[in-house]
């Protein structure tokens, strides 16, 4: 298995999911309270809010479907990390796009100081 491949594997193993998405909201505060006027960092860092969020609901959406082979057999844990790894770069693709809005809510937010 490749580098990466053990990195997101590492990663994966590590940390629950709540505790990802708590991190990140941590992160987006901190960083209002001390850079508000780096735009960039401001962006880099509701990217990853909104990307995490959108992993989550895919992971949510995932659950509801029935993931056995085409013999019956369940499903592979290879299968379970590549479809993490899918969910992973659909939830990145679309939050460094346009995103489902929660980035500029939170960018809004930032405006105000009210984070």
């Amino acid at each position: 298995m490749t580098r990466i491949g053990n990195n997101f594997i590492a990663e994966y193993a590590k940390s629950s999911d709540l505790t990802l998405v708590n991190n990140s909201l941590e992160k987006v505060k901190n960083l209002s309270k001390q850079e508000v006027n780096n735009e960039k960092k401001i962006k880099e860092a509701t990217n990853g809010f909104e990307a995490l969020l959108l992993q989550e609901m895919f992971k949510s959406l995932w659950s509801t479907v029935e993931t056995k082979g085409w013999m019956g057999e369940t499903e592979s844990n290879e299968a379970k990390i590549y479809r993490d790894m899918l969910n992973q770069a659909l939830a990145d693709s679309i939050a460094s796009g346009k995103g489902i809005g929660i980035k500029d809510v939170v960018k809004k937010e930032f405006s105000k100081g009210s984070l």
